[in-house]
């Protein structure tokens, strides 16, 4: 699934990058691009890093339209 529709960054391409050590949304962004366009993306990316980096408790409804989106 697309996480950033403007640079055509998939889901699978931000969870490497938070893997490769992408720490904050500007990690992955540098990474892989997600991000650093429009910013309609930036709440998806912050709670994939929450929920990958067992940071902040993810609402498991905002975590399921990350996934579905």
């Amino acid at each position: 699934m697309y996480v950033c529709v403007c640079n055509g960054v998939t889901d699978e391409e931000v969870s490497d990058a938070i893997e490769g050590g992408a720490k904050t949304r500007t990690d992955v962004t540098r990474a892989c691009g997600a991000g650093g366009d429009c910013g309609s993306c930036h709440r998806a990316i912050d709670e994939m890093i929450d929920s990958c980096s067992g940071g902040a408790l993810v609402d498991a409804r905002a975590l399921a339209r990350v996934r579905a989106a």
